[in-house]
């Protein structure tokens, strides 16, 4: 009452939310608070820079060395301008914030696609799942939502280098699926020369073997390639091009589209920078109002071609044993202090109950 006071005589007091949000008191509708038209543009020219900023970087990294063989495919494939290359990361995202912009079909999700690919994976038999961005499209695309996944160039190469998990924690060498190879002992190179459990020699790669992890050379399918190519040409699959940072990528649609929802369980610790420019309460309401967790992925090899070959099909994503994948969605209501447009106010009670506190300045008594 102390702070109505302050602010002006009107009614105050506390309330709970009907169907559909409505105050029972006001009958005012609450809702999801997101950003607005300007904190999007914000933060759409902040993604556009971050990525030209970045990739600036590592190519003035990269020309530090004495060979880079990034900077020489970008060479041989654009021509050897220093300027114009140094100019590729913002002009590869500014083409598709424009491919966005033509899209018929607007999506209503964005996939992180190498967050999904990799959730559940990290084990012994773990890999690059495409069979689980394929069984997460078909659940959303069965509900209704058109779906863009965004897929870095790495990942839609006939074959790739996947690090992963080759020994359980605590685990000695020769436990968890690896063995030694025959006739190596000692220290050094040896120590690195081990296979997994299909026969695959783990590369050497310093620090790896000693922390319980390894590298080796993933190849898709016949029917992971197909299906790659299939949503490349429908328009639900952007492949990021090499030497960009794909998150930047998955991020953009949901600034240029408040409806646009972010499937990804990256908690964007490298993009506090975003904070910065939009202020703490806008990069709050971004974040709860657009991005949606999952869980209970964790598709083995086996299964996943068998999801693929449904993907390809004309049946639906179906049940998958031992699968029970969730989504956490933003929450309908946003709770934090919302004024509508009659000009009363809601503020939510801190704690787990569901009452508000109101304040409607219309009426001129306490």
């Amino acid at each position: 009452e102390r702070c109505v006071e302050r602010v002006g005589e009107g009614r105050s007091g506390l309330a709970r939310l009907g169907e559909g949000g409505v105050c029972e008191e006001t009958g005012e509708r609450l809702g999801r608070l997101g950003l607005g038209e300007q904190g999007r543009k914000r933060l759409a020219g902040a993604i556009i820079e971050a990525c030209d900023a970045t990739f600036k970087n590592f190519v003035k990294a990269q020309r530090k060395l004495k060979y880079s063989k990034a900077l020489e495919q970008l060479e041989r494939s654009r021509g050897n301008n220093t300027k114009q290359n140094d100019y590729y990361g913002r002009e590869q995202i500014v083409h598709y914030r424009n491919f966005l912009f033509g899209m018929k079909e607007k999506p209503t999700y964005v996939l992180d696609a190498a967050n999904l690919a990799y959730y559940g994976q990290n084990s012994v038999a773990g890999r690059f799942s495409i069979p689980q961005v394929a069984y997460v499209k078909a659940v959303l695309e069965a509900r209704g939502e058109r779906v863009l996944v965004v897929l870095p160039a790495k990942y839609a190469s006939k074959s790739f280098l996947v690090h992963r998990r080759t020994l359980p924690d605590g685990a000695e060498e020769g436990a968890g699926g690896l063995d030694k190879v025959d006739g190596l002992e000692g220290k050094g190179e040896d120590r690195d020369n081990l296979v997994d459990e299909e026969g695959r020699r783990v590369i050497k790669k310093s620090g790896f073997t000693e922390k319980g992890w390894s590298s080796f050379r993933q190849k898709l399918t016949e029917d992971e390639r197909r299906w790659i190519k299939e949503c490349k040409e429908n328009q639900t699959l952007y492949i990021v091009p090499h030497l960009l940072l794909d998150d930047y990528f998955w991020l953009l649609p949901s600034a240029l589209d408040p409806e646009v929802k972010l499937l990804s369980n990256d908690l964007l610790r490298d993009h506090k920078g975003f904070a910065d420019v939009l202020g703490d309460v806008d990069f709050h309401r971004w974040v709860t109002s657009q991005f949606v967790g999952f869980g209970g992925l964790g598709i083995d090899k086996d299964v996943g071609e068998a999801v693929i070959a449904s993907a390809l099909g004309e049946g639906g994503p179906g049940e998958i044993e031992g699968v029970t994948l969730n989504f956490y969605e933003p929450d309908e209501i946003s709770r934090a202090p919302q004024r509508g447009e009659s000009g009363v106010w809601h503020c939510p009670v801190v704690g787990e109950g569901d009452e508000w506190v109101y304040y409607d300045p219309r009426e001129n008594k306490l």
